[in-house]
């Protein structure tokens, strides 16, 4: 938490002491960690908050960094869902394929927050434009100010071409795909009052690099996929393509029927591929 916010906390407290306060104000501290706090800020464990000097109040925030506490809940959160995601995103875009991510819920500054990520991919998206950017924060669209979100930042910090689409230095991949990131918190820190960008914390930009680069192996694998489909059905055209060549130069080295040939080389270009399935196997 930030040291302003602990010494507003304590202005408005009801405790009677020190422990009291940070049993009773703060989520899932208890006595024995309460007492740890007020011995590594050097604070009498029966002083009133509200007596507390400028410097016990700078020790008990650092105090409190240092002191191991539970995770606060996170049952508070609303998150969209992985298939109300994916669905909603390919419809938007009218894309071809797409993928959605929901990371564990984790902790900034001492508030649960959750981050999820939709990909899309194909369809009607463009191939050679900029990727389109969807921000959402509780379930609200942001429509402006996106060079300044943390959503953003972790979009151009990702390496999008270990997935298989372009990008420039600190710009936005080039491909057909469409971004979504929702942010969930029971505290969005907007950079400015107009609520349309979310403040850089390390923490939540980590969380939501995690949550695009996992989405973007799953569409990675789906490209790679296609692409060996498409070379494999080209491999099969050509080969079709001259089967009645084939054909007619095996029946005159062997004194076959070339139409029962034609027949059996069809019927194996029909059948599995041993090598198709091994890699499919290992994919």
């Amino acid at each position: 938490m930030e040291l302003g916010i602990l010494r507003r906390m304590i202005l408005y407290t009801k405790a009677r002491n020190t422990v009291g306060f940070l049993i009773s104000d703060f989520s899932r501290v208890g006595k024995k960690s309460a007492l740890q706090i007020v011995k590594l800020a050097r604070i009498p464990q029966s002083k009133k908050p509200k007596e507390l000097t400028p410097e016990e109040i700078e020790r008990m925030h650092k105090a409190i960094q240092q002191v191991r506490l539970i995770a606060p809940p996170t049952d508070c959160l609303s998150p969209l869902g992985d298939k109300l995601l994916a669905e909603g995103l390919k419809k938007q875009t009218e894309a071809e394929f797409s993928v959605a991510v929901t990371r564990p819920p984790s902790v900034y500054r001492g508030n649960p927050f959750l981050i999820e990520v939709g990909l899309a991919f194909g369809g009607k998206l463009a191939p050679d434009q900029t990727a389109q950017l969807y921000r959402f924060s509780n379930k609200v669209p942001l429509l402006y100010n996106q060079g300044e979100c943390a959503t953003t930042e972790a979009v151009v910090e990702t390496d999008w071409r270990r997935y298989g689409f372009s990008q420039s230095n600190n710009q936005l991949p080039i491909g057909q795909l469409a971004i979504l990131i929702h942010f969930a918190s029971v505290w969005v820190p907007y950079t400015s009052e107009g609520k349309q960008a979310i403040a850089k914390y390390p923490e939540i930009t980590k969380e939501i690099k995690l949550a695009l680069q996992e989405a973007g192996r799953k569409i990675a694998t789906y490209v790679r996929k296609q692409a060996h489909l498409r070379a494999q059905a080209q491999r099969t055209g050509l080969f079709e393509k001259y089967i009645p060549e084939i054909a007619n130069a095996i029946a005159k080295l062997t004194e076959s029927n070339p139409e029962k040939l034609r027949k059996d080389l069809n019927e194996i270009l029909k059948k599995p591929n041993i090598l198709q399935k091994k890699e499919d196997e290992n994919e």
